[in-house]
């Protein structure tokens, strides 16, 4: 692949708050030569305004079952055959999915790997492999994508939270002190999408181009090694 060729990343998330972090560490670690398709959740007026497939964890595993189900799999989808050549396809869940009677793999932590690897698992067989393709990653946060970034502050302010990937809901650290970057609503932590795009995101992105980020977008881009995306501290 040329230099100046672009790679085409496809995110399939549980939310649009996710989909913005993925893209801000992706960009940062495979440089600006990137086109992102935010295929799940569907930013749409229909469908409670996130697509067919609805948003979350079952939103993700029904696009990924659909797109199994699709003629040839999701090697086709990912082909030019039914739209852009996808040459790298990221799928989200959180690893607090778990703990979800449905999932149930819920395993001690630490170490968050003995959970977001069964995760992996999962998403595998949503999408009708055994084995993922090369040029498929399951993102698999432990226990969310607020983990990372509450990681990327901590890093930042030279500061240690211990285990911690394995901090329940750590949405709502960022709602406290020292950090208060999201505000509640009826107790809840609201996610309010332009604190994600302009201060969350870039936060996370910065601590990521020096951890496993880069290695397995720039092995990904350059060899056809399969790889897994581990939580950013794994």
């Amino acid at each position: 692949m040329s230099e100046l060729a672009v790679v085409t990343v496809a995110i399939v998330a549980e939310g649009p708050t996710d989909q913005t972090v993925l893209q801000a560490i992706t960009r940062v670690s495979a440089g600006p030569a990137i086109r992102f398709l935010s295929i799940q959740p569907e930013s749409s007026d229909a469908f409670g305004g996130f697509g067919p497939h609805g948003s979350g964890w079952k939103g993700v595993r029904s696009w990924c079952n659909e797109a199994a189900a699709t003629v040839g799999g999701i090697h086709a989808y990912m082909s030019s055959r039914f739209g852009p050549q996808i040459h790298l396809l990221l799928v989200h869940v959180d690893a607090d999915i778990a703990g979800d009677p449905e999932i149930g793999v819920q395993k001690p932590c630490p170490p968050a790997c003995a959970t977001t690897n069964e995760i992996r698992k999962i998403v595998s067989t949503w999408l009708g492999c055994d084995v993922l393709p090369p040029q498929v990653l399951a993102v698999v946060p432990s226990k969310s994508t607020e983990a990372w970034i509450l990681a990327a502050l901590v890093a930042r302010d030279n500061e240690s939270i211990p285990n911690i990937e394995c901090i329940m809901e750590p949405a709502r650290r960022l709602t406290r002190s020292p950090f208060k970057y999201l505000r509640t609503r009826d107790g809840e932590p609201k996610k309010e999408q332009h604190v994600y795009t302009d201060v969350l995101a870039p936060e996370a992105a910065f601590i990521a181009a020096a951890s496993s980020w880069a290695n397995l977008l720039a092995s990904q881009q350059s060899s056809q090694t399969r790889c897994h995306l581990a939580a950013a501290s794994e």
